[in-house]
C-alpha cells in the first residue's frame, strides 16, 4: 500500500562486505523473530561502503538521516548540524536494563555511521561484549519482558562509548518543539512526559495529538503546554492511526480500505 506514496526500495541492493560479515557473527537474543531483529541492525550496514549504491559513498555525502516528518532541513541545520550523532534517547539507568536509544529518528555523520558499524561488529565477536548481551537477555527471560537485544540496544550501548558529540532529538527546543519517541507511548525525554488518550483503532492508549496550522501537537506535561512534534513514530500497530493522520491529494484512508477489501 505505501506505494502509492513513496518509492519503495528492495534493500537488498544494498548488500555489502560489511554486512555480509554481520551475517556470519549475529546472534539472536529476543522475543521477535529473528529476521525482525537482524535486518533492523543489518540496515545500518547498508548505509555505508564502497558499493555505488551505497546510501552513504565515499567523498560524496557525509550525512545521512533516518526518517523526518514534512521539512525540517532548517531545523535540522540551525539546531542539530553540529552534533556527529542524533537520536532517540529517554532518561534511563544503566542498571534497569532498559538499554534503548531509537535510531528510527536518527542523524549520523558519516565518521559516526562507520564507527557505530565497526561497533557492532566489535560486540557479536568479542567474548565480553557478548556476555554483556546475553545478561540483558537473561533478565528479559527471568522477568517475562518481551524484546531483548536489537539496535536500539547496541545504540545505547554505543552512546555509552563513543566520544563524538552527540545530541537527543526528544530534547523539547526553545521551549516550543521536539520530536516524537513513539505515538503509543507518553515517553519522551523523560518518563511519562505526553498526554495520551485512548484509541478505539489501537484498543489502547496514544499521544493525544491536534494539528496547528497543519501540524502535530502534543500537550507535554513537564512545560504543561502543547508542544509541536516534527516528527510522529507510527511504531508496530501504530500504522493503524496513518489513515487518521494523513492528508494529501491521494486520501491513505481510503486506499488503506481498498487494500483490506482486496
Amino acid at each position: 500500500m505505501y506505494s502509492d506514496y513513496a518509492k519503495v526500495v528492495d534493500f537488498s541492493i544494498y548488500k555489502n562486505e560489511g554486512a555480509a560479515q554481520f551475517e556470519k557473527v549475529y546472534q539472536h537474543f529476543s522475543t521477535n523473530p529473528h529476521y525482525f531483529e537482524f535486518t533492523a541492525i543489518e540496515k545500518y550496514f547498508f548505509s555505508i561502503g564502497t558499493h555505488e549504491k551505497s546510501a552513504i559513498r565515499k567523498n560524496t555525502l557525509h550525512r545521512f538521516r533516518f526518517a523526518a516528518f514534512g521539512n525540517v532541513t532548517k531545523v535540522i541545520n540551525k539546531y542539530y548540524d553540529s552534533y556527529d550523532f542524533c537520536s532517540c534517547l529517554t532518561q534511563q539507568e544503566y542498571d534497569d536494563f532498559y538499554w534503548s536509544a531509537s535510531g528510527h529518528l536518527s542523524l549520523w555523520s558519516r565518521q559516526a555511521l562507520e564507527e557505530f558499524c565497526d561497533f557492532i561488529l566489535k560486540v557479536y565477536t568479542e567474548e565480553s561484549q557478548i556476555e554483556n548481551l546475553k545478561i540483558k537477555w537473561q533478565w528479559h527471560l527471568d522477568n517475562n519482558i518481551s524484546g531483548g537485544i536489537c539496535d536500539m540496544t547496541l545504540i545505547y550501548l554505543y552512546l555509552r562509548e563513543t566520544k563524538l558529540k552527540t545530541g537527543n532529538f526528544l530534547s523539547v527546543l526553545d521551549n516550543q518543539f521536539s520530536f516524537d519517541n513513539a505515538l503509543k507511548g507518553n515517553l519522551g525525554e523523560f518518563p511519562d512526559e505526553y498526554e495520551m488518550k485512548y484509541s478505539f483503532l489501537l484498543g489502547n492508549f496514544s499521544k493525544k495529538i491536534s494539528f496547528k496550522n497543519g501540524s502535530p501537537t502534543c500537550y507535554n506535561k513537564l512545560y504543561q503546554k502543547d508542544i509541536l512534534l516534527y516528527f510522529l513514530h507510527y511504531q508496530a500497530e501504530a500504522k493503524r492511526l496513518m489513515p487518521m493522520l494523513v492528508g494529501g491529494k491521494k486520501n491513505l484512508k481510503n486506499t488503506w480500505q481498498t487494500k483490506q477489501k482486496q
